[in-house]
């Protein structure tokens, strides 16, 4: 082989290398970063689990139980809006 054809096999070999480090670079980051969303979907999976615990356990209470917090807030709230009315028992006179 002459020169010139050296010359382009040292070329095209170097560049085989340099596309090959890369490529095994971008397999190495790209198994770590599935690796981090498998651990996210796990923990995702996890406080789902958790959710359905916490409603399953507010389903055992009871609609007394419940009803009785749901009056409770409807109360306070009604007593917070009426305060902040102008002549909300004037009005309600008239």
């Amino acid at each position: 082989m002459n020169v010139a054809e050296w010359i382009i096999v040292g070329i095209l070999a170097g560049t085989l290398f340099i596309f090959l480090i890369i490529g095994i670079i971008f397999l190495i980051k790209s198994i770590k970063l599935i690796n981090k969303l498998n651990r996210l979907a796990q923990s995702g999976v996890d406080l789902a689990d958790k959710a359905n615990d916490v409603a399953d356990k507010f389903k055992g209470l009871g609609a007394s139980v419940v009803s009785g917090l749901a009056n409770t807030f409807i109360s306070k709230y009604n007593k917070g809006n009426s305060k902040s009315k102008k002549g909300g028992k004037e009005d309600d006179e008239r």
